[in-house]
C-alpha cells in the first residue's frame, strides 16, 4: 500500500498562517504525491487531481507568511516552508517540495530597497540554501516573461540580463547564495540566449 500524507498534520501556527497555508500545502503535496504514487489521506482522488492540475498558487495569490497587517514576515514564511518541507521529507519528496516552493517564491515582490526578491523571501532563501528551490524560482521567473514580440538578435535577452544583474550585485555580500544561485543564474541564462539569438540573426542575414 502506498504511503499516505495527512494534510491535517500540516496545519501549524495561528490564524495568520492558516489563512493561506492549507491550500498551498495541499497543492504542493498533491503534485508530488500524485506523480509518485502516494495517497493523500482525507482528500479524494478528484480533489487531489484538481490541486495538482492547478499547481501551486499563481502569481496573483499571496505568498504564505503574512501577519495580521498583511505584511510578509520572514519568520512566518520560514515556519510555513519548514512544515511543508518536513512533511514531504518524510515521504522522500523534499526535492519536489523545494522546486514547487521555489516556483511560488518567484512571484515575490521587490523589497523596500528596490531589490528583488523582497527582504523576507531573500532571507528565507538564503537561510535554507536549497539548490532545488533556486531551480524552481529560476523556472518561475523565466516562465513569467511570457510571449513577447522580438526584433532581430539578442537585444531583448540582454535587457533581461541587465534587469537581474544589479540585483545580484546588490545582494552578493548580504545574500551570496541567492545572488549566485538565482540572480546571476538568470543573468547567465539570458546572456546565453542573447548569444544564440545573435548567431541566428547573423545566419539569417547571410542567407538573404
Amino acid at each position: 500500500m502506498p504511503p499516505q500524507l495527512d494534510l491535517l498534520t500540516l496545519r501549524i501556527g495561528g490564524p495568520e498562517l492558516d489563512r493561506s497555508f492549507p491550500v498551498a500545502a495541499g497543492q504542493i503535496s498533491a503534485i508530488g504525491c500524485l506523480r509518485h504514487g502516494v495517497n493523500v489521506r482525507g482528500v479524494s482522488l478528484e480533489r487531489q487531481e484538481g490541486l495538482a492540475s492547478r499547481g501551486i498558487p499563481d502569481r496573483h495569490g499571496p505568498i504564505p507568511g503574512n501577519d495580521e497587517f498583511g505584511e510578509l514576515k520572514a519568520d512566518l514564511l520560514a515556519k510555513w516552508i519548514d512544515a511543508v518541507r518536513g512533511a514531504c521529507k518524510k515521504l522522500a519528496r523534499l526535492d519536489i517540495a523545494d522546486t514547487c516552493i521555489g516556483q511560488l517564491l518567484s512571484h515575490a515582490e521587490q523589497g523596500d530597497d528596490g531589490v528583488w526578491p523582497c527582504e523576507a523571501v531573500r532571507q528565507v532563501m538564503e537561510d535554507i540554501q536549497s539548490k532545488k528551490m533556486m531551480s524552481g524560482a529560476h523556472t518561475g521567473l523565466y516562465n513569467s516573461t511570457g510571449a513577447t514580440w522580438r526584433g532581430e538578435g539578442g537585444a531583448q535577452e540582454r535587457a533581461l540580463a541587465d534587469k537581474y544583474r544589479p540585483w545580484a550585485n546588490a545582494l552578493q555580500y548580504s545574500h551570496p547564495f541567492v545572488a549566485s544561485q538565482l540572480l546571476m543564474a538568470m543573468v547567465k541564462t539570458y546572456e546565453r540566449e542573447a548569444e544564440i539569438e545573435d548567431t541566428e540573426a547573423g545566419v539569417k542575414r547571410r542567407l538573404r
